[in-house]
C-alpha cells in the first residue's frame, strides 16, 4: 500500500495518524445506513468541507475523489461491494492531509486507490449479464455497410457525411465496426502525406470515434475497432496526440481495458494503442502527464496477472508501466 510522503514532517505525520485514528472511529457507529455506507458518507463530507474551505490548488484532486466514492457508495447499495480494510486506510490518509498541513508540493494523490474495486465490479457486471450482437440483415443496413467499406471522401463535408451514415445506424454494431476500422485505414493511407485532408484532422474524428464507442461498450470487436482508431488518430502528424488525449483518448483505453479485463484480444489492442500514445509522447511533459493521470498503470499490472501467457500483450504491458510511473 501507498502511504504518507517521505517529505511530511514528524510532527505533521502525527496530526495525519490522529486524524485517521479519529475517522476510523467513526466507522461502524450507529447511523442510517450499512457501517461501510456510513463510513463512506463521512469521507465524501470530510472532502467537501475541505473543499469548501482550502486552496484552489485542492479543488480538481477532491472533486475527482468524491466521483469515485460515488461510484463505490452505489455500488455499495446495490449490495455489490465490499470495502478491504487496506482501502479504507488509504482512502483516510487522502482525507487525513490537508488536516495535517500538507502543502501543494508534498500533497500525496493516489488515482490508481479505485482501479481494484471499480475494475472487478465492472468485470463480473459484464459476465453476469453477457452481451450478444444484433444481426440487422435489412437492405438499409446491407447498403451503409457496402458505402462505409469502400468510402474515400475525406473532405469536410464527405466526413460529415461518413458521421451521419453511423448515426443513422446507431443500433448497429457491425457497422459502427466497419466504420471505425475504415477510418483506421483512411488515416494510415494518408499519414505520410505532407498535407493531411481537412476531412481527417483530430478534432474532426475524434468525436466520431468516441460516438460509435459509446453506442456498444460491451462489444468487443466495436471497442477494439475503436482502440485501433484512437491509436490511428493519435499517430496524425497534425497534433494527433495532443488532441486525442485532450478529448479523454487515454481514458477511453483504459475504460475499455477495464470493461473487456477477461479479453486478451481486446486488452491487447488497447494497450498496444496506448503503448503507442506512451512512446509518442516522449519528450513532452503535459502529453506524459495526462497518460499517467488516465489510471492505466495498476490497470496494466492487473493485466499482467490476467493474461501472462499472451507473449506479446505481456511485453506491451511491461514496457509501458515504467512509463506511466513517472
Amino acid at each position: 500500500n501507498l502511504h504518507c510522503p517521505a517529505t511530511m514532517a514528524p510532527k505533521a505525520a502525527k496530526k495525519a495518524a490522529a486524524k485517521m485514528s479519529q475517522l476510523r472511529g467513526g466507522y461502524g457507529e450507529s447511523g442510517s445506513g450499512k457501517p461501510e455506507e456510513v463510513w463512506l458518507q463521512s469521507q465524501l463530507q470530510a472532502l467537501r468541507r475541505q473543499r469548501d474551505e482550502g486552496p484552489a490548488w485542492l479543488q480538481s484532486k477532491h472533486q475527482w475523489h468524491e466521483e469515485q466514492l460515488m461510484q463505490l457508495l452505489e455500488l455499495l447499495r446495490s449490495g455489490g461491494l465490499t470495502l478491504p480494510t487496506d482501502f479504507r486506510e488509504n482512502v483516510e490518509f487522502y482525507v487525513s492531509q490537508l488536516d495535517a498541513d500538507a502543502s501543494e508540493e508534498t500533497f500525496y494523490d493516489d488515482r490508481d486507490l479505485y482501479l481494484p474495486l471499480l475494475t472487478t465490479t465492472t468485470a463480473e457486471a459484464a459476465e453476469e449479464a453477457p452481451y450478444q450482437r444484433v444481426v440487422d440483415e435489412s437492405e438499409e443496413a446491407l447498403i451503409a455497410l457496402e458505402k462505409l467499406k469502400a468510402w474515400s471522401d475525406t473532405s469536410p463535408n464527405g466526413i460529415s457525411n461518413f458521421a451521419k451514415r453511423l448515426k443513422a445506424q446507431s443500433h448497429n454494431a457491425l457497422v459502427q465496426e466497419v466504420g471505425l476500422t475504415r477510418l483506421s485505414g483512411l488515416l494510415g493511407e494518408v499519414r505520410d502525406q505532407k498535407t493531411q485532408p481537412a476531412g481527417l484532422a483530430p478534432r474532426a474524428l475524434m468525436p466520431i470515434v468516441a460516438a460509435a464507442m459509446e453506442r456498444f461498450p460491451q462489444d468487443k470487436q466495436v471497442q477494439r475497432q475503436g482502440c485501433s482508431a484512437l491509436r490511428a488518430i493519435a499517430l496524425s502528424p497534425s497534433s494527433g496526440l495532443s488532441v486525442c488525449l485532450e478529448a479523454d483518448g487515454a481514458k477511453m483505453l483504459v475504460a475499455v481495458m477495464r470493461q473487456h479485463l477477461r479479453d486478451v484480444d481486446v486488452c491487447r489492442t488497447a494497450a498496444t494503442s496506448l503503448a503507442t500514445m506512451v512512446n509518442k509522447s516522449q519528450g513532452s511533459p503535459v502529453e506524459m502527464s495526462r497518460l499517467r493521470s488516465c489510471g492505466a498503470q495498476a490497470l496494466l499490472q492487473d493485466i499482467l496477472v490476467h493474461h501472462c501467457n499472451d507473449v506479446q500483450l505481456d511485453k506491451v504491458a511491461r514496457q509501458t508501466i515504467p512509463f506511466l510511473k513517472g
